[in-house]
């Protein structure tokens, strides 16, 4: 597989990681104070200068193991924490990343396949 494909993957995933937040919050019905600081805390973690230099530089997939605690790393920068079962919900969504990343298409139309994941998962 491509060394540039960890950056897609990293922020697919990091992308279900906020949507799942996102319904837990909801559910809580705690107040949107609550709510704004911890999204703002994962995605200002997530588009970290640094952490996206290191994420952008040409590199092998991580591991199963490593790829999960950067995510669940991202999810503890706020103070909003995820169990297993919501990790887990997030990898559903692995498979299906890394198979369009193996595929042969223009990168034009990855995009407009991860976007379309991206507002499925927004309805």
């Amino acid at each position: 597989m491509s060394q540039r494909t960890l950056p897609l993957l990293i922020i697919n995933l990091g992308g279900e990681m906020i949507y799942i937040l996102d319904q837990r919050l909801r559910a809580q019905d705690d107040n949107d104070e609550k709510t704004q600081r911890v999204m703002n805390d994962i995605v200002a973690t997530m588009f970290n200068k640094a952490f996206l230099e290191e994420l952008l530089r040409p590199q092998d997939l991580y591991s199963h193991r490593a790829l999960r605690t950067v995510l669940t790393r991202l999810a503890h920068a706020s103070i909003m924490r995820l169990n297993p079962a919501s990790m887990d919900k997030i990898y559903l969504n692995k498979k299906q990343t890394k198979k369009i990343c193996s595929m042969r298409i223009k990168q034009q139309n990855a995009l407009l396949v991860f976007l379309n994941i991206v507002l499925l998962n927004i309805k």
